[in-house]
């Protein structure tokens, strides 16, 4: 499933998340080396360090050039 959606925007941030990456408004550092990922719903979501590298990669490749 997460191979399907990330041509449509989605990139897991934890074991038990996959995160539109449409929706993120901000991003800023947390705790424990994690980031912390400010949705357009009001809501915030870490992104655990055992997946900042392939986030990091994912938000990297779909940056305008």
């Amino acid at each position: 499933l997460e191979e399907q959606l990330s041509d449509y925007g989605f990139v897991r941030v934890s074991k038990s998340m996959i995160v539109n990456t449409r929706h993120i408004e901000a991003v800023s550092s947390s705790f424990n080396a994690k980031l912390r990922l400010h949705l357009s719903n009001g809501e915030f979501v870490d992104v655990n360090r055992s997946y900042l590298k392939t986030f990091k990669s994912y938000m990297k490749e779909r940056e305008p050039s």
